[in-house]
């Protein structure tokens, strides 16, 4: 406790990896979009971010590479470039976001459906109108916003469903939407977040249609809808408190 100690850990494995390369932050400014997009899935996150500003500041002739990445990059690399399309704030970066939707990783679908959300001006905690500190302007209307994403509701995955329940204008159009993702889902986490978005943004019939079902683990997220809709007094709130009273 007095004097400390000095500790150093040494390799003592099979076969060393190679060193990672780090480019300065000098040449990174000189690189061109094509040269840049690799460096999103750099292991450095200082690597990652440079990559990123040069790409917001290239403009326009950074869409088409960034674009590609989005669409048919590894996971990684596929979400930096979607953050990176937002926070290139304009209409060819929105569209060019769009296609991510067609990614083979089920996380990348909804990191753009999280984002394509927030181009229409609505935050991610689904208040329509509020914008996001990374979308200045709107850069995609609610119709467009929902042509794209009906096809999603019935994807394979259950968060990509939510997420694009979510996107949806009224909350009859929400409620069914996010039962429907319910219906697949195994996992408890994404459960307890359709009973929290049910709360804020479904439909009275929804909430009901739920909690009549025989299935003790649809009671169980309607319940969770009907405390978060009580908590916090959304239009639901009257709909929990009636069905509490009757059961």
């Amino acid at each position: 406790d007095k004097s400390g100690r000095i500790f150093k850990i040494t390799y003592r494995g099979g076969d060393k990896s190679e060193p990672v390369k780090t480019p300065t932050s000098e040449a990174i400014a000189r690189l061109k979009p094509a040269a840049l997009v690799p460096l999103l899935s750099h292991s450095n996150h200082l690597v990652r971010e440079l990559a990123e500003r040069a790409l917001v500041n290239a403009g326009p002739s950074a869409v088409k590479p960034l674009s590609r990445v989005a669409v048919k990059g590894d996971a990684f690399a596929a979400a930096n470039a979607i953050w990176t399309l937002t926070r290139m704030d304009s209409i060819a970066a929105t569209e060019a976001m769009a296609g991510a939707l067609k990614h083979s990783d089920a996380r990348v679908r909804a990191h753009a459906l999280r984002q394509l959300r927030q181009a229409t001006g609505q935050s991610l905690g689904g208040t329509v109108g509020v914008s996001s500190s990374l979308i200045r302007t709107p850069r995609l209307g609610r119709e467009a916003l929902i042509k794209l994403v009906t096809p999603m509701l019935h994807d394979p995955d259950a968060e990509v469903r939510v997420e694009a329940a979510l996107c949806l204008d009224t909350p009859t159009a929400v409620g069914p939407a996010l039962l429907g993702a319910r219906d697949v889902t195994p996992d408890r986490r994404l459960r307890y977040q359709i009973g929290f978005e049910l709360a804020r943004h479904g439909d009275a019939a929804s909430l009901k249609q739920l909690w009549q079902r025989d299935d003790v683990e649809a009671k169980r997220v309607a319940l969770i809808a009907m405390e978060n809709a009580r908590y916090e007094n959304t239009p639901l709130a009257g709909v929990a408190n009636d069905l509490a009273v009757q059961d």
